[in-house]
């Protein structure tokens, strides 16, 4: 209120985080709390005149902290932030606004007008890219098992490559050793993906409390989409040496060495 100024007692608001952490028990209206509102200022006693709803300092807030509101006019200082509500665009605002301010004191700077997309989107620039760094690294990951699955089982199979051509010379049909080869590479993506499960059940829980209100992480779908994935991939990075040991001649393999 305009009432409120330097030559009235100080006053200030509270939120009701405030109120629940040292109030819980009793009546706050009319308390008086004091505070140094900088490290080099003396410590401000105000009385308690009312209290205000929690409000977020970032964008998913959970938990609040609590937080003490006094008036411009008793406590001034040198930096002050207009919000102004619209129904326009935001940007359409900005110059009127300017001139708004420079009709009351013309030698009042204006400092980087934003609209309030533009400030969500720079408060939330540092969790995004790490959220899009964390993407390309789990790319990368899987990436890494396709290679890591081929190599293994193309090593395998060109161990067992006198083994292949004994069966196929004793009458084992090529459908039989490709079926083979990808039963033993389905097998190994099988293990790793029991051992793994359980480990990282727990980190979509981890991400959302890391990253609240910049990601929506959906576990069941990770946790049933991710081993879906990772079995094609073991699947398509498999068949390849399963239809070349299917293709050994038994003549040239049992003279491999």
């Amino acid at each position: 209120m305009s009432s409120d100024n330097a030559d009235r007692p100080p006053i200030a608001l509270v939120n009701e985080a405030f109120v629940k952490q040292f109030f819980s028990k009793g009546e706050v209206l009319g308390k008086h709390v004091s505070v140094a509102l900088t490290p080099s200022s003396d410590k401000a006693v105000a009385e308690i005149v009312g209290v205000v709803v929690n409000v977020a300092d970032y964008q998913g807030q959970s938990s609040f902290q609590p937080q003490i509101y006094f008036p411009y006019a008793q406590y001034p200082d040198a930096n002050l932030t207009l919000v102004a509500r619209t129904s326009v665009s935001p940007r359409a605002l900005i110059d009127p606004l300017r001139h708004a301010i420079w009709s009351v004191d013309k030698n009042q700077p204006i400092d980087n007008p934003r609209t309030m997309t533009q400030v969500v989107t720079t408060t939330n620039g540092g969790n995004r890219l790490i959220v899009l760094l964390l993407e390309i690294f789990a790319i990368l990951a899987l990436l890494l098992v396709a290679i890591g699955i081929y190599g293994v089982i193309a090593f395998t199979v060109s161990q067992r490559t006198r083994e292949i051509g004994i069966r196929l010379a004793l009458g084992a049909r090529r459908k039989a050793i490709r079926r083979m080869v990808l039963k033993n590479g389905l097998k190994l993506a099988a293990i790793g993906l029991l051992v793994g499960l359980p480990l990282s059940a727990a980190i979509p829980h981890l991400l959302q409390r890391m990253f609240q209100g910049h990601i929506v992480v959906h576990a069941v779908a990770v946790l049933i989409g991710v081993p879906a994935f990772v079995t094609l991939i073991a699947f398509a990075s498999t068949y390849v040496p399963a239809l070349r040991a299917s293709r050994v001649n038994p003549m040239h393999a049992l003279r491999y060495e």
